[in-house]
């Protein structure tokens, strides 16, 4: 009986000493399973930061670009409002003590036509009842529309 309590007790602590062995083993897995994920999350973690401060760098220069473009469009319309406004003293200087004697675009049948009012005197010689004909007020629509001639009389050019 003392033969089988001692092998029971030796099975026992062989089973035990083999259940502490296992745990021990998958401990060490666990913790070396969980430092590579850490590692491996860390790594990745690394390389976000480094890509958030590329973007940050690349997005400040972005912004920078922005600014000197505003800058340099402020810039050119500050030249073309000053070209603008050069133009404008330069015409108004160049026109005091100019009178204002605009040509006269007239077509009478007495002066012909000058040169200015050649487009007027083209007019004429197309159809010169519409520049030289009396207003009928008569009451009837189709009394109001002038009458075709068959004597092409045009203006003489002067000029």
């Amino acid at each position: 009986a003392h033969a089988i309590v001692t092998e029971a007790r030796l099975e026992k602590e062989q089973i035990v000493r083999s259940a502490q062995v296992d745990a021990e083993q998958e401990l060490f897995l666990y913790r070396a399973k969980r430092r590579d994920e850490e590692e491996a999350f860390m790594k990745e973690l690394a390389d976000l930061e480094k890509r958030k401060k590329e973007l940050t760098e690349a997005k400040a220069r972005y912004e920078d670009l922005v600014k000197d473009g505003d800058q340099l469009f402020d810039q050119m319309k500050a030249y073309g409002e000053r070209l603008e406004s050069a133009r404008i003293d330069r015409q108004a200087d160049e026109l005091d003590g100019v009178p204002f004697d605009p040509p006269q675009l007239t077509v009478d049948e007495v002066h012909g036509c000058t040169e200015e009012a050649m487009p007027l005197c083209e007019i004429a010689e197309e159809d010169p009842e519409s520049i030289f004909a009396e207003p009928d007020y008569s009451s009837e629509p189709e009394d109001n529309e002038p009458a075709p001639e068959s004597d092409e009389s045009g203006c003489q050019n002067n000029g």
